[in-house]
């Protein structure tokens, strides 16, 4: 028989306020967009080095402006692949899953993909980021209030239950700062 040194076994002890749950793993997307569903999809969105393949019809009912594009009388309605462009293409990944009833929200990605549906006038995704925020985020107070100056949503974020409205009235001015760009 080997034998083997005998060590004495240590603990640490971290107290909590140096302990983090924040671990940061890169998420895979819930909903694939990928070329294994060509068959499902009649247009191609290419986003930087990244095809999206996705349904007209889907898009086109959640938003104007893809209605327009794949609709339309614009030349791109013709065409199998459209390249988007100043769109981050993990945020439309987001998106996407967002807008085919993925529960893809979270404190991480929300302003994001506020950003796309403002830019694209998707108002089901603004109204999901906006009970994300409201419902599920932990985001710090202002942080939210900024997103809904923002993005229009402080009439929602206002009705936040465990935020007294003097809390609002104080960051309201920070809203209209925040409106006109000051801040």
């Amino acid at each position: 028989m080997i034998g083997f040194p005998m060590y004495k076994m240590r603990t640490l002890e971290v107290p909590m306020r140096y302990c983090t749950t924040n671990i940061a793993f890169p998420r895979k997307g819930f909903r694939s967009f990928g070329e294994e569903m060509k068959q499902f999809s009649d247009v191609v969105l290419k986003v930087e080095d990244w095809k999206f393949y996705v349904s007209k019809l889907t898009l086109s009912s959640h938003s104007p402006y893809f209605a327009n594009l794949f609709l339309g009388q614009l030349e791109e309605s013709e065409k199998s692949e459209i390249e988007l462009k100043d769109v981050n293409p993990q945020d439309f990944q987001y998106f996407l899953e967002v807008l085919y009833a993925e529960d893809a929200i979270d404190d991480d990605n929300v302003r994001g993909i506020l950003q796309i549906a403002e830019s694209y006038q998707t108002p089901l995704a603004i109204k999901k980021c906006e009970n994300y925020l409201i419902e599920n985020s932990k985001m710090e107070l202002k942080k939210k209030l900024e997103l809904a100056g923002k993005y229009k949503l402080e009439e929602k974020i206002s009705n936040i239950s465990a935020v007294d409205s003097c809390l609002i009235s104080l960051f309201r001015t920070d809203i209209i700062e925040l409106k006109r760009g000051s801040l």
